[in-house]
């Protein structure tokens, strides 16, 4: 960057940001008049929202921050600071109020009014989701539904019901149902019943205007959890029923979250007026797959990324997981990290304490820009009560801030009268909190006024946060507005207009058999491509990929499991059959080793010998079985103990890494290369087909949050024939767990399956338990016990060793050796991790076929015209593209190049 003064620099970005408005402001009138325009209407739609994005980030002068973090880490509050302590999230829940699904909602700068803008989502969108819960259970899952259309209302609406059914069936006590899923399918239920309802209508028409209005969308019931647990006994009926004082247990109203998409409420804030900001609060991370893919999408959306840590611990899972996801999807340099801190930040900052672990924690993660070595501290609960005190203070408190103090004093066990009191006592509890006694002391003394609001805000550090806020915001403003947000995205935009008028220029003018050739030729390299390709995933995917990961989890999953269920099921076994007493009979037979006591056991615990008992009356009925219970309960708590270890670590292992990930980016690289070497790229009629996805990591976590990934494979046949549906269902947790927090329940698979013969090795098991608790009943020294514990660990991992084969095959392929299904229908073996990615490259292969099929379309309607309409096409495609769109990119990218030459 060049060395400009403040001034210079500011004035430099005004005259930047008028130049560019006036061309992007260009390049929508085009967009919207080409919409209009019968001739190109289908070239305009797709880039008009993308145009009005930047226009209005030009226009407004406004430079987007998102805050970005889990639950419960003060985003919401933080939100509020910024609104000059106003209350956006009503009745002050904050993340505490909000559940599933919850909307993203940006805050900015208006001094004459307060409005609601909702945006709302498309009927393909709302289907889209019904699908993704309910797809498997439809025929043809190709078909595109229409909600406004009742019959194919019916037909989904069946597919939820079934699938409702799907979710009564498992068992509630061992959680069988995927809880993401269970999210997805409360959110499909919701939209069929509610979709095209009056309450629905209101939204659609803007019946929902002010804060109070849209309350329910951003901060849900505490009951809400309680409410779903119906679904199990009422299904389908649950939209409509009542509780037990008749009340509605799901208020249209309160429900209707699930048709919007996002909110944009204007405020009046200093803070955001001076500094030119907008403040999206987007969900908290990892609370579900949406909630995370909402939070980056407002990510991508912004200039700033505020990611609020509370300084209580170094970084998370979940923390490591979401900043692996900024920093491969290119955001890192806008992140900035700040601490809402709760207790003395002395004590965070002292050497060798929490500070010092985070900036660690923050390098060894990739993020080494120069901010990323200071950390922000700021107190966000004291920053809004200083805000807040001086409305209280003017007279200018709005009842819904009122309602969130109050309501937070009710929250914190606190008795007062009066919102002031209210007010008062919470901030003087924080201030304690915070070890500044002094500030607590002083409010208590004088109480509100002036100083005492100084004093509070000094406390807080807000302003000091701010001013160190403010300067990388105009620095980032420059680079986030000009370039990222304002030029580049319209450049784009025009190369796609220019490219679709080439095409119409050139179809126009041709005959039928000219353009049948030019798209033959066009798609013999196209299936050039897919050929080359499918051998590149041949040999880059083989199926023995899935044994290696079947290797590993069996190695690092299962054999340490077994043993470790073992010596826990112990006690429980013997306290809940009163054995103790028992198996000291056994020690003279016992030998050191769990196989030969295994048939005594056997014996002893077989209902039919219950003689052996002699005259003990409480001789267990079905001791074995009881026993069995047990242990199988023990061991699937170790599989999940060992399970979450794994597949938390999986992405980091050498195994993924040589078959998964590697492999992923190298046919990624080779089918690029492959795309420019048989001259795909100056292919007209292939020129704007992408050869592969932008930003393809070779990791799950990431990748599977990819919306254009996932738009791929949703919409291809090749994806409906290889199950995607239900590959995609595996991950439905697994989305979750590979990205930090969750676990990756799936991989903790029915121990049935898992291990054939099950039953048998319990026996071995429960010899093993008896074994051990006889060792301890018998006072046998350290050594002895020890030993006996090694032959016992080298009993079992023998028996499941000689199964090795089959119980790899069945963790692999989801099947037993004779090819039956031992999961869920619809599931598949650890084989989806390799599926995942055969699937997207051969989906993202038909997409192609599909694309270049719908541009012959296009050309052969045009062709059916008169040659003199056709060359009034032609002329005025021409005309387009020379006089008006070339010209505009051209300025665009010459504007663009002053930019970066200034700001580099």
């Amino acid at each position: 960057m060049r060395d400009l003064t403040p001034q210079t620099e500011l004035k430099l970005f005004d005259e930047y940001r008028e130049k560019l408005l006036g061309m992007v402001t260009q390049s929508v009138e085009y967009a919207e008049e080409m919409q209009t325009d019968e001739d190109f209407s289908h070239h305009g739609d797709r880039i008009v929202d993308e145009l009005r994005y930047s226009q209005r980030i030009l226009a407004e002068n406004i430079m987007p921050a998102s805050l970005f973090s889990d639950f419960q880490k003060g985003k919401s509050t933080t939100t509020v600071a910024m609104a000059d302590g106003h209350e956006i999230t009503p009745c002050g829940k904050g993340g505490g109020g909000i559940r599933l699904s919850a909307v993203p909602m940006t805050i900015y700068h208006d001094k004459n009014s307060t409005q609601l803008k909702i945006n709302l989502y498309s009927n393909e969108k709302l289907v889209s989701r019904i699908l993704q819960v309910a797809g498997e259970h439809l025929e043809q899952t190709e078909n595109r539904y229409d909600l406004d259309n009742e019959e194919d209302r019916a037909i989904l609406k069946a597919a939820v019901c079934r699938e409702i059914q799907v979710f009564q069936q498992s068992n509630p006590k061992e959680n069988s149902y995927d809880p993401e899923r269970l999210n997805i399918l409360r959110s499909a239920i919701l939209i069929i019943a509610l979709y095209g309802t009056p309450a629905h209508q209101a939204l659609i028409n803007g019946g929902y205007k002010s804060i109070n209005d849209v309350q329910p969308f951003i901060s849900f019931s505490l009951e809400l959890e309680k409410k779903w647990a119906n679904l199990r006994t009422m299904g389908f009926d649950i939209v409509y029923a009542s509780d037990e004082k008749n009340e509605e247990l799901f208020p249209p109203k309160e429900q209707l979250y699930v048709f919007v998409e996002s909110i944009v409420v204007p405020v009046h804030s200093e803070f955001m007026e001076e500094t030119g900001t907008a403040v999206i609060d987007a969900p908290g991370t990892m609370a579900s797959i949406e909630d995370t893919e909402r939070a980056l999408k407002a990510a991508r959306e912004a200039a700033v990324v505020l990611y609020i840590l509370n300084g209580e611990s170094q970084l998370s899972q979940s923390d490591v997981g979401m900043l692996k996801v900024l920093r491969n999807a290119g955001m890192a340099e806008k992140v900035v990290f700040v601490i809402n801190f709760r207790r003395n930040p002395l004590i965070i900052q002292q050497e060798g304490g929490v500070e010092e672990a985070i900036l660690s924690g923050l390098e060894q993660n990739g993020y080494t820009m120069e901010h990323h070595r200071k950390l922000l501290y700021y107190n966000a609960f004291l920053a809004v009560r200083a805000a807040q005190g001086k409305l209280i203070m003017e007279g200018k408190l709005d009842k819904l801030t009122e309602d969130a103090i109050v309501l937070d004093a009710q929250k914190r066990l606190l008795k007062f009268n009066g919102t002031e009191e209210a007010w008062k006592k919470t901030t003087s509890r924080v201030l304690r909190a915070v070890d500044a006694d002094d500030a607590a002391d002083n409010l208590a003394e004088k109480g509100l006024c002036q100083e005492t609001i100084d004093e509070i805000l000094a406390v807080s550090q807000w302003r000091e946060m701010i001013d160190a806020l403010r300067t990388h915001v105009m620095k980032s403003r420059i680079g986030g507005i000009l370039r990222d947000l304002g030029a580049r995205p319209v450049i784009s935009a025009l190369k796609d207009i220019e490219g679709t008028l080439t095409l119409t220029e050139k179809a126009v003018t041709s005959d039928a058999d000219e353009a049948r050739k030019r798209y033959d030729k066009a798609s013999k390299k196209l299936d050039m491509f897919a050929e080359k390709t499918n051998q590149l995933l041949e040999r880059h995917f083989p199926e023995s990929i899935d044994s290696e990961i079947a290797r590993d989890y069996f190695d690092n999953v299962i054999l340490s499991a077994v043993s470790l269920a073992a010596q826990d099921a112990a006690p429980e076994v013997f306290k809940a059959t009163g054995l103790i007493g028992q198996v000291k009979n056994l020690g003279s037979k016992i030998k050191n080793t769990a196989k030969k006591i295994g048939g005594l056991v056997n014996r002893l615990y077989h209902p039919t010998l219950q003689g052996n008992w002699g005259n003990n009356e409480k001789a267990p009925d079905y001791l074995e079985e009881r026993c069995q219970a047990i242990i199988k309960a023990h061991m699937q708590k170790a599989m999940m103990q060992k399970a979450t270890e794994w597949s938390g670590k999986l992405e980091k292992t050498p195994v993924y890494q040589l078959h998964i990930r590697n492999n992923v980016l190298d046919v990624s690289e080779k089918m690029r290369h492959l795309w420019k070497e048989l001259g795909l790229e100056e292919e007209e009629k292939l020129a704007n087909i992408k050869p592969v996805p932008d930003q393809l990591t070779g990791e799950m976590s990431v990748d599977i949050l990819n919306a254009e990934i996932r738009t791929i494979m949703l919409n291809t046949q090749v994806s409906a024939n290889l199950q995607v549906s239900g590959l995609i269902k595996c991950f439905g947790a697994g989305m979750g767990a590979m990205v930090g927090l969750a676990y990756l329940y799936y991989f903790v698979l029915p121990l049935d399956f898992i291990i054939p013969g099950f039953a048998e090795l319990l026996m071995i098991v429960s010899a093993a338990v008896a074994a051990l608790v006889y060792a301890v009943s018998a006072k046998k020294k350290n050594k002895e016990i020890d030993k006996m514990a090694v032959d016992i660990s080298r009993e079992l991992t023998h028996g499941l060793i000689q199964s090795k084969e089959k119980i790899l095959r069945s963790i692999a392929t989801g099947e037993d050796e004779n090819g039956c299904t031992l999961i869920q229908e619809g599931e598949l073996g650890v084989s989806s991790i390799r599926l995942f990615y055969v699937t997207l490259f051969k989906a993202l292969l038909e997409a192609q076929r599909k694309e270049l099929s719908d541009n012959e379309q296009n050309e052969m309607e045009i062709l059916k015209l008169s040659n003199e309409e056709r060359e009034r096409i032609a002329l005025k495609a021409e005309k387009w593209r020379e006089e008006k769109i070339k010209p505009l990119r051209c300025e665009l990218d010459g504007a663009l190049a002053e930019i970066s030459e200034i700001w580099a």
